[in-house]
């Protein structure tokens, strides 16, 4: 009934939103009219009907609080709180209330030019100065989680020993480190990426900031 509701406020139909998440109208049928009742596409769906997936999955919350794009022209990549633990290959995001920390949005052809899929990108908040002087606390990031391939000075989203660290990669000896901007390595020394204790979350790709 929920997935109704916003096809209908939002003028798309079964074959038009089939497109968008990539299921055939005969999946999108069967979930609109209740014969199935789980799907692998949660994320790609919510984004698509520009809801949460906590209110698509559970009604809970507005979907009228939800922050919608000026237009189709651009889409939504919602903030997340990660949730991580030491030695576990993966992570789980639990999404921002919207009336807490609004999304950023971005051009739906600046994503396709730069080759990002708009469900694999989550936005959080830098903390700490580690990162100075490219990063500053309070600076927002975009991660791209389809790149987890380290690559030798590019800064990544790491799982390190089960906290979130967002790092520049550095390729040392055959192996790889997670090195600060902050020049003071006395407080921010190299760390030994591998292992379980150095997962990649993902890319960091874009950044938001005040500071000139």
């Amino acid at each position: 009934e929920r997935i109704k509701l916003r096809m209908k406020e939002l003028k798309l139909t079964q074959d038009s939103l089939a497109q968008k998440i990539g299921l055939s109208q005969a999946a999108v049928y069967k979930l609109t009219s209740g014969q199935q009742q789980r799907t692998t596409k949660i994320i790609e769906l919510a984004s698509a009907l520009k809801v949460t997936p906590e209110w698509l999955l559970t009604g809970i919350g507005e979907d009228d609080c939800v922050a919608l794009p000026p237009n189709e022209d651009f889409t939504a990549i919602n903030f997340g709180k990660f949730r991580l633990e030491a030695g576990v290959n993966g992570f789980s995001i639990d999404y921002q209330d919207q009336d807490e920390m609004k999304p950023i949005f971005f051009r739906v052809d600046w994503l396709k030019e730069m080759g990002f899929k708009a469900n694999k990108l989550i936005a959080c908040k830098i903390t700490g100065d580690s990162m100075q002087p490219r990063l500053y606390s309070g600076d927002s990031v975009v991660i791209n989680t389809e790149t987890v391939i380290p690559k030798d000075g590019v800064v990544f989203a790491v799982n390190y020993e089960g906290e979130l660290v967002i790092k520049r990669m550095h390729r040392d000896g055959g192996n790889w480190h997670l090195r600060s901007d902050n020049t003071d390595k006395s407080r921010y020394p190299d760390k030994l990426c591998a292992g379980d204790i150095c997962i990649i979350i993902g890319q960091v790709v874009h950044r938001q900031s005040i500071e000139i």
